[in-house]
């Protein structure tokens, strides 16, 4: 199986008038350290698109096989349309700037998954906020069934669409009878099962979620009411 894991590096020179620059920066760093921890063991390619500049500053040079710059709209769901559409492989794994790993064997549980249910669209988490979808941050996926998508994503609202709207990736795929899975450290769920595990993304402690992004954070930081107003969305 050819895999092309896809990083999305939003890359810009910190100003203290753009303090999310540092927050990017910061987020850049620790994909790099949690990726060379918990680096899988199956072969694999890791491209480094930089989002929004062809500034380059070596950080990826140890690691990725090749680089790749995006300029254009649909954050990052654009990105994985446009770029991870147009690569030659079995599974493209769209990882976005925030995310990050925290566990061994996270690329073989995927590889696995693929292996026993075949080519479709596999989630590191999953939500039913506003409709049912794999939520984008972590998402693999069969370049081919990416090219059949029938919406552009340019726009910020469609990216917000294209994750969660009543046609997004996931739940079009779905509805065209390609496999769709959430997979966790545990197992691999179809998608009336997707809010069924514990310990996903917006319950307990969330150890089932093999990646950790942004809005895993948010939910481990927050107290115990707004807890449950988040898990209650998700599900």
């Amino acid at each position: 199986m050819k895999i092309a894991l896809l990083y999305l590096r939003i890359l810009k020179k910190f100003d203290p008038a753009f303090p999310e620059h540092k927050c990017y920066e910061e987020s850049s760093k620790r994909f790099l350290d949690t990726y060379l921890r918990f680096k899988p063991s199956i072969p694999h390619e890791l491209i480094v698109v930089n989002c929004g500049s062809s500034l380059h500053d070596g950080m990826f040079d140890e690691v990725a096989t090749q680089y790749r710059v995006f300029n254009g709209g649909g954050f990052d769901c654009g990105t994985y349309q446009a770029v991870g559409g147009s690569l030659d492989c079995d599974l493209v794994f769209g990882l976005n700037t925030h995310t990050y790993f925290w566990t061994e064997g996270w690329l073989e549980r995927f590889a696995d998954e693929v292996g026993s249910h075949g080519p479709g669209i596999y989630g590191a988490t999953a939500s039913f906020e506003i409709n049912p979808h794999l939520r984008t941050p972590a998402i693999a996926f069969d370049p081919k069934i990416m090219r059949e998508y029938p919406y552009v994503v340019n726009t910020r609202q469609e990216a917000a669409d294209f994750e969660a709207g009543p046609e997004n990736f996931s739940l079009w795929a779905f509805q065209q009878r390609h496999t769709v899975r959430l997979v966790t450290a545990d197992g691999s769920y179809p998608l009336q099962a997707w809010r069924v595990p514990q310990n996903i993304f917006r319950r307990g402690d969330q150890s089932n979620c093999l990646i950790f992004d942004r809005h895993t954070d948010i939910y481990a930081e927050a107290d115990a009411e707004t807890k449950l107003r988040l898990e209650s969305d998700a599900n």
